[in-house]
């Protein structure tokens, strides 16, 4: 079956091991079944503060991140997204996405919008045209690499000489590792 492809975790498992009797529901029987026994334990209030405190990853595009709001959010409503839904991740979105831009973000995008799934569009691309970029951060530019001329720190074996100062020196580390 296409479906059982796209399962991952207790929900892979579960069709699985009671595949021959899945295997005779009609496709909405299965989904209502599916929904049913591997929805969220969480009640809706605690699915609203889980969107509301979702932040956006540094390796994930603005792309990603909605989806992913939208995704939590579709769990409020056993996995079908809605308007209502929409708006809540549209709503994290535009708050959590790029702070700095929160301002003019609510100005190019109406919150209360027949079409949440269009403003979350056009949220997307203003972000991607501001930044100048898809959202991840490329951690290769962001770490400067060590220059070559300087020295190495090299193990002391010796404790180093008494200082004139009033700190006291530092003791040597000890290794342990093959006791």
């Amino acid at each position: 079956m296409v479906v059982a492809a796209h399962l991952q975790g207790a929900a892979s498992t579960g069709f699985m091991r009671r595949f021959d009797s899945l295997q005779r529901m009609t496709f909405d029987e299965l989904c209502t079944a599916l929904r049913y026994n591997f929805r969220s334990p969480l009640d809706r209030l605690e699915i609203s503060a889980a969107i509301g405190s979702t932040t956006k990853k540094a390796t994930e595009s603005y792309a990603d991140f909605s989806h992913r709001l939208s995704t939590i959010a579709a769990t409020m409503n056993d996995g079908e997204e809605s308007i209502a839904t929409a708006e809540d991740a549209m709503a994290t979105f535009v708050k959590n996405a790029w702070p700095q831009h929160r301002a003019s973000l609510f100005s190019c995008v109406k919150m209360q919008s027949a079409d949440p799934w269009r403003e979350m569009e056009e949220a997307i691309k203003y972000l991607t045209k501001v930044a100048d970029h898809d959202g991840r951060r490329r951690f290769s530019s962001t770490h400067p690499t060590p220059s070559r001329d300087r020295p190495v720190p090299t193990k002391r074996s010796e404790p180093s000489a008494p200082t004139t100062s009033n700190r006291r020196a530092k003791t040597p580390r000890r290794d342990f590792s093959n006791a």
